[in-house]
């Protein structure tokens, strides 16, 4: 069943804070472009994106398992992506 795209967070056994859609995951609402997608942006952009603007504390790709991993160490970063990147896919309709 189609649904909009809206992230969740969660605190990970490690105490990092992550952030992605979660609702569909066999038909891919969690891999890491589709905020490029709903944001019509490039993969360098949305690293650039998550680090300046959104604090990640972690950034790191997996080239072989096509894999882009981040975190944050504070509740509060995490959460204001949250929120942003859920006002985004409202704004544009982003459906799976």
């Amino acid at each position: 069943m189609a649904h909009l795209y809206k992230a969740s967070m969660w605190q990970g056994g490690s105490g990092k804070y992550h952030c992605s859609d979660i609702e569909d995951l066999g038909h891919g609402s969690g891999r890491w472009w589709v905020p490029c997608r709903i944001l019509n942006i490039s993969p360098a952009d949305y690293v650039k994106l998550l680090v300046e603007k959104f604090k990640v504390s972690t950034i790191r790709f997996n080239y072989e398992m096509n894999f882009l991993q981040f975190n944050w160490d504070k509740e509060s970063d995490c959460r204001a992506y949250k929120n942003w990147i859920n006002a985004e896919a409202r704004k544009a309709n982003y459906i799976f």
